[in-house]
């Protein structure tokens, strides 16, 4: 069976393993050697990118507050850090801008949860801002802040002109085809298989706006509500924040990690559909599981199992 420390073991494996993989990125960033289509450019490895950007997303977080709340073991302590500066580094160089997004949405959750304890650490908070700023000021100096720019443009362009362009234009065109279907199953959804049929009738119905290849949502909680409706949707977020109550009620040590996890996740949904994206759907499956046996194994002591 399972306890706490074993529980802690699996997210320290989970982050060393993130933290050799950030190295791979960054080593490839920095033109060491290519793989595939991978280069400096895009320095994703042997993963998609937005899966890349989304570890590494969590990967920066965890690792510090890991860093914060070791107090046994010094070398283990500053382990964590550098895996969380290789991390955040490598959360930089990767190209999922809607993760990059999730991580600072995610800070700002959490500061905002924990606004009491901002001048209480103070220079914690100052050290934070100047990493961000670092952080978006490295973004300008490698043109990858241009990419935002990019993005914004290609949404007021698609959203005046009904042609939906780039990457951002027909991520707003879902939204579009989502108006218009999932109101007809709202309840129950229109199936794991029917909904990709909606969208190409619907694309077929409004000629010559889509301009690009893509046919899915590209959103996770749109494609959770085409599926499943609104029924399977609540479902869904009901198990999170189910779990989030319960971990706040009964381990604040963990509480924070699931935080952390599930903002990045639902944040980071908005513009992907990261939970059909292998391997995260397993690695999401893995942290939920952890995080519940935690509450299993709290619920056994009070009922002296």
């Amino acid at each position: 069976v399972f306890d706490k420390e074993d529980i802690k073991t699996a997210f320290y494996t989970l982050l060393l393993s993130f933290g050799i993989y950030a190295i791979f990125t960054l080593s490839i960033f920095l033109g060491f050697f290519e793989i595939g289509n991978s280069n400096s450019l895009n320095p994703k490895g042997i993963l998609h990118y937005a899966v890349v950007t989304v570890y590494m997303a969590i990967n920066t977080m965890f690792a510090f507050y890991f860093y914060l709340k070791e107090q046994d073991n010094q070398k283990i302590k500053y382990l964590f850090l550098i895996i969380s500066i290789l991390s955040f580094l490598s959360l930089l160089v990767n190209n999922g801008r809607i993760a990059q997004i999730s991580f600072l949405g995610t800070l700002f959750i959490l500061m905002i949860c924990y606004i009491k304890y901002l001048f209480q650490y103070k220079k914690l908070f100052i050290s934070l801002s100047v990493v961000i700023f670092l952080g978006i000021s490295f973004l300008y100096s490698t043109n990858k802040l241009d990419r935002y720019v990019k993005g914004f443009n290609e949404l007021v362009y698609s959203y005046e002109n009904k042609e939906f362009i780039g990457s951002w234009g027909p991520r707003l065109f879902m939204w579009y085809v989502a108006k218009d279907t999932i109101p007809k199953n709202l309840l129950f959804g229109a199936g794991v298989g029917d909904i990709r049929d909606d969208i190409i009738k619907y694309v077929e119905s409004n000629p010559n706006q889509l301009k690009h290849h893509i046919i899915g949502y590209h959103n996770q909680h749109l494609d959770y509500l085409a599926k499943f409706g609104l029924f399977g949707y609540l479902l869904f977020l009901a198990g999170i924040f189910i779990l989030l109550k319960e971990l706040y009620l009964n381990d604040k040590y963990f509480f924070i990690l699931g935080l952390i996890f599930f903002s990045i996740v639902l944040i980071d949904s908005m513009g992907d559909i990261i939970l059909l994206m292998k391997p995260f759907n397993n690695i999401y499956v893995l942290v939920f599981v952890l995080l519940s046996i935690v509450i299993s194994n709290k619920n056994k002591k009070d009922k002296g199992v």
